[in-house]
């Protein structure tokens, strides 16, 4: 087929497996009915348009995959991952999501064109979207899985970017000794999430973004929660927490050259921390933890146990709850 050609494989296909054998293999690709094998084993493939996947199939991937298509696709996934990387790679084209989406812990690269998870569950190892390209990613209220070795979030570079993240989720799943970086682009998120069991890892966020939430805790291990120095991290809930003898660290990237973290109004209630070069800061009163440690460089940080009494009085409503 060519780029502009259909391709439809149901249940009059006759027994067998189906290999594709040229990268360009047509525009709209449905596989509704198909209880077969395809084999994407030969070449890197792309198409043009949309893509349909069923339950009933079997599919066979070892090359990369590229959506190229210049108007409005959808993707439909029906279960079926796609195992290597996937790239977005569509000037003037949007593709929608209309169920879950996984290309497992490979790459995905957003090149160019809109995706929109349409609230959908999206799953990878890593999300490379640092370039200059004009593009568009709505995530509505999505949680997106960064399911690799070395989990990847990359929106540094936020020029040609439409974005909207502000009710999804964005979560580190891998446990692994490998840091984890999270570049945001200064952009607005909904909860950042890094509680994986027995993962030592690191996580590094780069940008001043916000987060409606932050969870980072394990009970079983000690880990670093690591902010670019010079940036102010926004949240409204802060939840991050260690064990004894195993303190979550909070500090800045550069020793000696503190990064902010900062809530507009009531309390942060943290224990078993490791603090050093932040500051807390924004009208809140920032609690460390009667059980965590002042290291060096910190400003705001209140090493005590959480006194609800003095949070409320602190308090902009006078309301806080514990």
């Amino acid at each position: 087929p060519l780029p502009q050609d259909n391709v439809f494989l149901d249940a009059n296909s006759a027994a067998g497996t189906y290999t594709a054998d040229m990268p360009r293999i047509g525009k709209d690709i449905n596989f509704s009915g198909f209880t077969r094998t395809i084999s994407f084993t030969s070449v890197a493939t792309t198409n043009y348009g949309s893509w349909t996947y069923v339950s009933g199939m079997t599919v066979s991937q070892t090359f990369q995959h590229t959506f190229a298509g210049r108007g409005t696709h959808t993707i439909t996934s029906a279960g079926k991952a796609f195992t290597r990387q996937v790239e977005l790679i569509a000037p003037g084209g949007t593709y929608t999501q209309q169920d879950a989406f996984s290309n497992t812990a490979q790459n995905f690269n957003f090149s160019r064109g809109a995706w929109v998870t349409n609230n959908q569950a999206f799953t990878t190892g890593t999300f490379s979207g640092n370039n200059a390209n004009t593009r568009a990613l709505t995530l509505g209220t999505s949680t997106v899985t960064l399911a690799g070795t070395a989990g990847v979030w990359t929106l540094g570079t936020i020029t040609g970017l439409t974005f909207s993240g502000a009710s999804s989720t964005i979560v580190f799943s891998f446990a692994t000794a490998s840091t984890q970086n999270f570049a945001g682009g200064g952009l607005t998120y909904g909860t950042l999430t890094y509680t994986v069991a027995g993962s030592t890892g690191q996580l590094t966020i780069t940008g001043s973004n916000t987060f409606t939430t932050i969870n980072f805790s394990d009970v079983t291990n000690a880990r670093t929660l690591s902010l670019t120095s010079g940036t102010t991290t926004t949240v409204t809930t802060f939840n991050v927490n260690g064990t004894s003898g195993k303190l979550m660290t909070v500090n800045a990237v550069t020793s000696g050259s503190a990064a902010t973290l900062s809530k507009a109004s009531g309390y942060v209630s943290c224990d078993y921390l490791s603090v050093k070069d932040s500051t807390a800061t924004g009208g809140a009163s920032w609690y460390a933890g009667a059980n965590s440690t002042d290291v060096s460089g910190n400003t705001g940080w209140i090493f005590t146990a959480f006194d609800l009494a003095d949070a409320q009085a602190a308090s902009s409503t006078g309301t806080a709850t514990d």
